[in-house]
């Protein structure tokens, strides 16, 4: 899945290559060149992460795809998603204008994943908001047990942005892990 998606960021912009490269001999935490992203499958932290964009930028930056309560990692979107973070991009949900997008139903969402809905002044919003966007969750992403409603509900506003025709509307889901949209690409 990391070979196919490094293949993937290739084509969609030729100027970012991922190069695999060997750990570090003397310490298996670190890659042999850096600065780095470190792929791993560490159990013990669980799920798909990874740290927002390179936190030492002379170092190996870390990134998580190990199975977790929710499933597993292994997915190519997914492993997208989190190369995209590794990277630098914050969820589309993130962003400072989300609410003229997006109306997001915290009391429906599990409360150690609040956090991840709260907008963030450095977001990117040079572009449109992207409701597909690789980097926007689903609408029932962490959604509390036993709980049937949305996280998240998406407004005219963001329909508008994909089709002028409102009779498509209704079939538009929040975000995607097939693959990066071109609005991705090009914030990258």
């Amino acid at each position: 899945g990391v070979r196919l998606a490094a293949r993937q960021f290739a084509k969609m912009v030729p100027c970012v290559t991922i190069t695999e490269v060997d750990l570090d001999p003397d310490d298996n935490t670190k890659c042999k060149v850096q600065p780095a992203i470190l792929v791993m499958s560490d159990n013990v932290d669980g799920g798909c992460w990874s740290m927002l964009g390179m936190v030492n930028a002379a170092g190996t930056q870390k990134l998580n795809l190990a199975h977790s309560d929710s499933g597993t990692c292994a997915g190519l979107g997914t492993i997208m998603h989190e190369f995209l973070h590794a990277m630098g991009q914050l969820h589309e949900q993130s962003r400072p204008d989300r609410d003229t997008y997006v109306t997001v139903n915290t009391n429906n969402i599990q409360p150690s994943y609040v956090s991840q809905y709260e907008t963030r002044s450095g977001a990117d919003v040079g572009r449109d908001y992207d409701m597909l966007s690789i980097m926007h969750y689903g609408d029932t992403y962490f959604r509390k047990a036993g709980n049937t409603g949305k996280t998240m509900v998406a407004k005219d506003a963001a329909k508008a942005l994909i089709t002028d025709d409102q009779t498509k509307w209704s079939s538009l889901k929040f975000g995607n892990r097939v693959g990066p949209t071109q609005s991705d690409a090009n914030q990258l």
